[in-house]
């Protein structure tokens, strides 16, 4: 099951960012949000199987919003995932708190 609260850190082109990661399932609809450098970024619904999740949004940054589509997976309380935006893919590690 994926849901839960993680702590993450993303592997940006600006550097090695902390965040949080929530995510809520309900019949395979992904509903969360990431905070990254105290913003809230609310993602639109995705899609899970109960351990793979994908979604998609637009992250708040210093150089203005940038759109990404994340897919990824949960195995136990450790979450991966890859964020793909237009400057360059980010890595997303975390553990579910």
């Amino acid at each position: 099951m994926v849901d839960g609260t993680y702590q993450v850190k993303m592997r940006t082109p600006l550097g090695v960012k902390n965040g949080e990661l929530i995510l809520h399932s309900n019949d395979g609809v992904l509903n969360g949000s990431l905070v990254v450098m105290g913003k809230k970024n609310i993602f639109e619904p995705g899609t899970t199987d109960g351990r793979n999740f994908n979604f998609k949004g637009k992250i708040q940054t210093s150089v203005g919003k940038t759109e990404y589509v994340c897919s990824g997976s949960v195995n136990g309380d450790e979450l991966s995932g890859i964020a793909k935006t237009k400057k360059g893919d980010i890595a997303l590690n975390g553990m579910r708190k």
